[in-house]
């Protein structure tokens, strides 16, 4: 009876006591030592890890890395940017006030702010200078005429893009440019298109004019897109140039009404017609000039 309750109480070894007992003597003790080497590593790469990520926030937000939109520089603009348009340039209210020069994809992230600027048509390059400058290459969207809408003007360029600046009178003075008159629908927002037929045609045509010099050749100062389509009078020019002479060119029909096959050729007869009307005729003298047709037509005041 004592044999079989010895036996009955006789545990049998676990999985991992035998495992223990087969091991080499000292086994044990150098498995300890590489899991604690382990375990230190750890802790020091995710100790090593924060203290990274605690230093760069705290060297982000060091005094002498910090920009701004308005210190921001440009590689170079054109002639034409008046220190309005620098101003406006220079106010982007989709990035703060202050932001690091470390911080990460901020070329792209300044990149795409400026360009849901209405002034920007393409952001080129943004460049680095630590400790605290960017610089940025752009391309601007350039007015080519002020469109006149109750008594108010509105700088647009060539596509008829509305720009951010409004006037209550002309400052001849800032923009040498030509007016556009005939709109009949509300300005659109800064940076769209002004959905109106007379407008994007008036702009269509001075921006051929300010291409090719024509604007300041002639000293056009008025582009009537009033009749754009007939719709003031069927059978009078669509457009109506006016100069500071006050001489009248009849343009005629918009560039955006030509129909397909003979938009090259129009332009180049209307263009020829105007150097001929700047190198060989006193538009002081004339009354108007008809560049309509197959041949110039002008007439004299007298």
């Amino acid at each position: 009876m004592a044999k079989r309750a010895a036996a009955a109480t006789r545990r049998t070894p676990s999985v991992l006591e035998r495992l223990r007992a087969r091991l080499p003597e000292g086994t044990e003790e150098r498995v300890a030592q590489t899991a604690l080497r382990a375990l230190l590593l750890a802790f020091i790469l995710v100790g090593g890890y924060l203290l990274v990520k605690e230093m760069k926030t705290f060297v982000c937000e060091l005094e002498r890395f910090q920009v701004s939109p308005a210190t921001l520089t440009f590689t170079s603009l054109p002639s034409w940017v008046t220190p309005k348009v620098q101003e406006q340039l220079a106010y982007i209210p989709d990035l703060p006030e202050r932001f690091s020069i470390l911080e990460p994809n901020l070329a792209t992230r300044v990149a795409q702010a400026y360009e849901r600027n209405p002034w920007v048509a393409e952001v080129k390059a943004v460049e680095r200078h630590f400790p605290n400058r960017l610089t940025l290459g752009v391309r601007l969207r350039r007015p080519v005429a002020a469109v006149r809408y109750r008594g108010s003007y509105y700088l647009a360029d060539g596509n008829a893009d509305r720009l951010p600046l409004r006037f209550r009178s002309w400052p001849q003075d800032d923009y040498r440019l030509p007016i556009v008159i005939g709109a009949a629908t509300e300005p659109s927002r800064s940076g769209a298109v002004w959905q109106d037929e007379a407008v994007q045609a008036g702009c269509a045509v001075a921006e051929l004019l300010e291409m090719h010099g024509f604007d300041s050749r002639l000293g056009v100062t008025v582009v009537d897109a009033s009749n754009v389509g007939g719709r003031r009078r069927r059978g009078d020019p669509h457009i109506v140039l006016h100069t500071a002479s006050r001489m009248r060119i009849l343009w005629g029909r918009s560039p955006l009404q030509w129909q397909p096959g003979d938009g090259s050729q129009t332009v180049t007869r209307k263009l020829l017609y105007l150097k001929r009307l700047a190198e060989t005729q006193n538009p002081r003298r004339l009354d108007y000039a008809d560049i309509r047709y197959d041949r110039l037509l002008v007439k004299d005041r007298s």
